[in-house]
């Protein structure tokens, strides 16, 4: 049985992905992202994180996304689409039969050195993630004799970096809801694809970036579990397909927010979409 880590953020849908993980696979530890260290967690933060995007994306765009953060974060807390997320890790937690995890290592980063010591004493198999806006080093990579799988939910390389169904319902692209498992390198979900699939189960009038990255993470665990047995007896192979465009994606600002409605609207009135 291979021996694996699990690394993300410290939430319910994580603790789903590492109780299945604990199931199919020896889960010899957990590393958590310290909730507290996130950027919009402290004032520092946010305003490091602020300078950041002034100096990449100018001032303009930086307001325009800082303004979507904060009508996303005012209107979705009791949303039905946030609703509609916890009643989908409530079934999984029910359904699953997930096993018990590691209490796990708790850090601000996945390149500290003492959960760089740890792996390296642990000696895993492999290493997966899920959805984690950070550099993963190569000493990192390095500690697992597979290196890093991640949990990306969008369709690669089409729908790399963040927000990806964000940005799927932005172009009205319905076909592409889905998620990859990316075999991490040093650029940014530009790794080679061992697992992808696409799911249909999507309300585009409705449904939001939230609801349908959980759907994803879900609906990927069968095929996962295939790819945990594949790589444990060796026949792991990555997903060829030389012809898929790339695309690359990052913050959404409001307007780009109310241009996908507009256009979510739009479609929905000429019937490419019920």
């Amino acid at each position: 049985m291979l021996r694996a880590v699990f690394i993300g953020h410290r939430n319910r849908l994580n603790a789903v992905i590492a109780g299945w993980l604990a199931r199919e696979c020896d889960l010899v530890e957990c590393v958590w992202i310290d909730p507290s260290t996130r950027w919009h967690q402290s004032w520092n933060g946010r305003w490091r994180f602020i300078k950041r995007r002034l100096r990449k994306r100018g001032a303009l765009k930086t307001l325009d996304e800082i303004a979507y953060f904060l009508f996303h974060h005012a209107t979705d807390r009791n949303s039905r689409n946030t609703r509609a997320s916890y009643a989908l890790v409530d079934e999984a937690e029910r359904s699953l039969a997930l096993a018990e995890v590691p209490c796990g290592i708790v850090t601000a980063s996945v390149n500290d050195a003492a959960v760089l010591a740890r792996l390296e004493a642990l000696a895993p198999d492999v290493i997966f993630a899920h959805c984690l806006n950070e550099y993963f080093g190569q000493r990192l990579r390095r500690c697992a004799r597979t290196g890093i799988f991640m949990w990306h939910v969008g369709i690669t390389p089409e729908y790399r970096g963040l927000y990806s169904p964000f940005w799927t319902l932005y172009n009205g692209d319905v076909e592409n809801f889905g998620y990859s498992l990316i075999h991490v390198n040093d650029d940014l979900d530009a790794g080679a694809v061992y697992v992808q699939g696409r799911i249909s189960d999507v309300d585009v009038r409705h449904d939001n970036h939230v609801l349908i990255e959980h759907r994803a993470i879900l609906a990927s665990l069968p095929a996962v579990g295939r790819f945990l047995r594949a790589l444990e007896d060796g026949s792991a192979r990555a997903i060829e397909r030389p012809d898929a465009r790339e695309g690359y994606y990052s913050y959404p600002g409001l307007t780009d927010y109310l241009a996908q409605r507009w256009r979510v609207s739009r479609l929905a009135r000429r019937g490419n979409f019920v």
